[in-house]
């Protein structure tokens, strides 16, 4: 925690106890194949957990014009 240091897009420090809000634009690359075989946990139709496979995915090459700023 004392070694974070986060600044807004003006360039001014954030501390750990201010609100923040972050912001970026994500490409979708439908280039490659969609991830799939991802597995997650949740309930039946009775209520009990059972594992399921998530629809196919696209995923993106990573954030870019990320902005940080405090909440007024």
């Amino acid at each position: 925690m004392h070694d974070l240091q986060v600044f807004d897009k003006e360039g001014n420090s954030l501390g750990v106890n201010d609100k923040i809000t972050i912001s970026f634009e994500m490409e979708l690359d439908t280039r490659r194949p969609p991830r799939t075989g991802i597995k997650k946990l949740e309930k039946d139709e009775n209520g009990h957990p059972k594992i399921a496979e998530q629809k196919p995915a696209y995923y993106g090459d990573g954030p870019s014009d990320n902005i940080i700023e405090k909440v007024k």
